[in-house]
Parts: structure tokens; C-alpha cells; sequence
């Protein structure tokens, strides 16, 4: 009885657990299944190629981050009504929405239909204190006369105005006018300019336009479009203050230039004489017969002159006096820009010129030409 029982429970103990192994088993089988008909670890992996996941930030951050099975479970286009054995044709229309980099890119033929031909015309310098015309053709535009808007620097070109000394301000009359005229099949362009600033720079009642102008010295970009036709045309404008205006950087490169282009008659030097408060030369230009001339200068004639000014003046007087003086010394404001190009120029006719002429008014104030034998100066 006792053996019986005994058995009876180890039989009873054993298939139980074998009941519980079998369900264990069957249970991990549907698990299994579950997570293999879910995942859609290897169809994503076919899609996002290398090279689409360099296409864009955004793409390749979702490349580098595994979403967990759950995310993957929940996406629009895994839950789709798609056919389920073809995850690659689902994936791209995902990607082509969250991608901009993804969409397929115009062809030649579409970028060159979607764009505007842009015609560049010949820079030109245009003259702040002058009044100008400039020309230019494009050609087989015929079509475009008279249907163009103009712009300066991103503004409307009518309102580009002349300086109004009375009021300080560019209101006056209008700066820039362009015609356009039919040339068989081409577009005739004339520009007429006329004085940004007026034809006296050094200025200053009641309004100062000597530091003003500088503002506007550079380039500027005149733009014409023509939204009916797809036509846009560019010139580029150089604004100046004067034809002969120099930078500082140009009237150095000038100086060096006159200096070796200089007459072998006489002795043209170039002297710093120490630096600005920007740190900048400030040079000094010697032309003299020779070496000689400027020793006796600095040795004789100027310190009689600075000690004995009387017999200076009576030997000046009785024509008895040998000497040479200098013809210029030159010192300038810093916005008294006119001063320095003519100086600039005047060195040069100096040293590369033998004579030089110039207009005058004699004692009664009558206009008279004077030419000057520079060798003899």
C-alpha cells in the first residue's frame, strides 16, 4: 500500500512535469515566430544603402539609431496593407518623404528650362563728381525693350537720387536713367549718369560731402529683369570720386612707377619720412637737376634765408642771387583727397616730362597759357 502510493506519485509528479516542459517548449516555439515575422531587421538593412545614408544629416542620423521592435511594429509603412514579401518597395516611399536628399534630382534639361539666362555685360567706372554715358548691346534681345526693371545694389533704380547740398541727403534727381532700344534683334542699352556728389567734392556748407562719398567708392551691381521673357542682365559699376582718384595703395604703386619711369636728366627719389597714426608710409618726393642743387639748398640758401632774410631779399631783388628753391611742399588734410592726386600727378609730369603746360591769368586776370622747360626749373 505504502509502495503503491509511492509509485502513484512519482508517476502522477512526472507527468506534470512533462506537461509543464511540453508547454514551456510550445510556448517559446510561438514567441519565436512571433519575433521573426515582426522584425524587420533585414529588410531595412537592404534598403538604406551607404550611399543613402550619407545623403543627408537626417538620414543618417535614423541609420545609426536601431529603433526598438516596437517603433518598428508601429511604422506606416511596415503596417501597410503591402505585400509582405516585398519590405524594399516599401521602404524607399518612407524614405522619399522624411529625405528631401532622397527625391531623384531635375535633369540638365529641367535645370536649364527653370532658370532665368543671365547676360553679363562689361564692367564700367563711373565717375562720382562727372556726368557720364555708357553703352552696351545684348544681343537677339530685341524683344526685351522697354519691358526691364532696374535695380542698384537690391534697389529700385528710381530711387537712386542725386546729393542735396541744402537738405544733406541723396534726393535730388535721379541718378541713373537707361534706355532701351530695338537694334534689329538686339537690345540697345544707354546709360546716362550724372553727379552723385556734384562736381566740388571738397565741400563742406552747409552740408560736408568730403568724408561722404567715400562711402559709396567700390562696386556696385546693376541688375535688369524681365520676369515675362526670363531675362536678367548684370553690369557691374566701379564707383569713383574722379578719373585720377588714388587709393593710398595706388598712389604708392603711381610714385613707384614715376620713379622708374623717370628722365635720366635728373634726380627723382622717393623718401619715407615716418608713419601715420594708422601705421601707414608717408612718403616724401624728391625731383632735382641733381644732388648738387638740393646739398647747396639745405647748406646755403635756406639758412640765409632763415638767418639773414634782408640779404636774401636784396640779392633776390638786384638778381644777383644763384639759388633754386623748391617748387612745392605739400601738406593735406586727410579728406582734402583732390590735393593728394594732384600732387600725385605733378610728381609724375616732373619726372617723366620735359615741359609742362598750364592755364593762368596774368596781372589784369586775362587767361594765358604758360609752358613751362621742366629741365631748366
Amino acid at each position: 500500500m505504502h509502495s503503491s502510493y509511492k509509485k502513484r506519485l512519482y508517476t502522477n509528479a512526472l507527468s506534470l512535469s512533462t506537461a509543464v516542459l511540453l508547454a514551456f517548449l510550445a510556448q517559446g516555439q510561438v514567441a519565436a515566430d512571433t519575433v521573426e515575422t515582426a522584425s524587420p531587421a533585414a529588410p531595412v538593412e537592404n534598403v538604406l544603402k551607404p550611399e543613402e545614408t550619407n545623403a543627408s544629416p537626417a538620414t543618417s542620423t535614423e541609420a545609426n539609431s536601431p529603433a526598438p521592435a516596437t517603433e518598428a511594429t508601429a511604422s506606416p509603412a511596415e503596417t501597410a496593407p503591402t505585400n509582405p514579401s516585398s519590405p524594399v518597395e516599401a521602404s524607399p516611399t518612407a524614405s522619399d518623404t522624411t529625405s528631401p536628399s532622397a527625391k531623384p534630382e531635375n535633369t540638365g534639361t529641367e535645370r536649364a528650362a527653370n532658370a532665368d539666362p543671365a547676360i553679363s555685360l562689361s564692367d564700367s567706372p563711373v565717375y562720382m563728381s562727372e556726368k557720364g554715358t555708357l553703352t552696351d548691346t545684348v544681343k537677339d534681345q530685341a524683344q526685351a525693350a522697354g519691358k526691364i526693371s532696374w535695380t542698384l545694389d537690391d534697389k529700385p533704380l528710381e530711387e537712386w537720387k542725386t546729393w542735396d547740398m541744402e537738405t544733406g541727403t541723396l534726393s535730388k534727381d535721379p541718378f541713373i536713367t537707361i534706355e532701351e532700344n530695338k537694334n534689329g534683334n538686339d537690345l540697345d542699352l544707354t546709360f546716362t549718369v550724372k553727379e552723385l556728389f556734384g562736381e566740388d567734392l571738397s565741400l563742406r556748407t552747409p552740408n560736408n560731402i568730403r568724408r561722404t562719398y567715400r562711402n559709396y567708392i567700390g562696386d556696385h551691381t546693376l541688375v535688369g529683369t524681365s520676369a515675362d521673357l526670363g531675362l536678367t542682365i548684370r553690369k557691374n559699376l566701379t564707383f569713383r570720386p574722379y578719373k585720377d582718384f588714388h587709393t593710398h595703395e595706388e598712389m604708392l604703386a603711381s610714385i613707384e612707377q614715376t620713379k622708374a619711369e623717370a628722365k635720366t636728366d635728373r634726380l627723382v627719389q622717393l623718401e619715407t619720412l615716418g608713419k601715420s597714426a594708422q601705421g601707414r608710409d608717408m612718403k616724401m618726393g624728391i625731383v632735382s637737376k641733381d644732388q648738387a642743387s638740393i646739398d647747396h639748398y639745405l647748406s646755403s640758401t635756406n639758412p640765409t634765408a632763415l638767418t639773414k632774410p634782408s640779404e636774401m631779399l636784396a640779392a633776390l631783388k638786384d638778381k644777383t642771387l644763384d639759388y633754386k628753391l623748391p617748387v612745392l611742399v605739400h601738406n593735406t588734410h586727410a579728406d582734402e583727397q583732390p590735393g593728394i592726386d594732384i600732387i600725385t600727378g605733378l610728381f609724375r609730369t616732373f619726372a617723366t616730362e620735359n615741359q609742362v603746360t598750364f592755364k593762368t591769368t596774368d596781372e589784369a586776370g586775362n587767361v594765358k597759357n604758360v609752358t613751362l622747360d621742366i629741365p631748366t626749373l
